[in-house]
């Protein structure tokens, strides 16, 4: 006999009522580490926000949502970006895109 899930918390993720739906988020393989350098902190940067959009196939594209004020941090934290690799979120087992 099949038998699903006891709960979403043994899973850590959510899971419906039957436990044949499993849904997981994307998970960050790798990731790049922006370049900060001393002239850059020295301008007393705001943290950036980056929103990610990962795909089914674990390709994604990324936007800063929330400025450092500074456009080299911006840029240094872009360049980061591009080194980040992702596992795609799933829903039933398939992978599907997810913010």
């Amino acid at each position: 006999a099949i038998t699903g899930p006891k709960s979403a918390e043994t899973l850590g993720r959510d899971v419906d009522q039957g436990g044949f739906n499993a849904k997981t988020e994307a998970v960050i393989l790798s990731r790049g580490r922006p370049v900060i350098t001393e002239e850059m902190k020295a301008t007393d940067p705001r943290p950036v926000s980056v929103r990610f959009e990962v795909g089914a196939n674990g390709s994604a594209t990324y936007k800063i949502v929330g400025s450092s004020g500074n456009a080299d941090v911006d840029a240094a934290v872009l360049r980061a970006c591009e080194k980040f690799r992702w596992k795609a979120a799933t829903s039933g087992g398939r992978p599907v895109p997810s913010l």
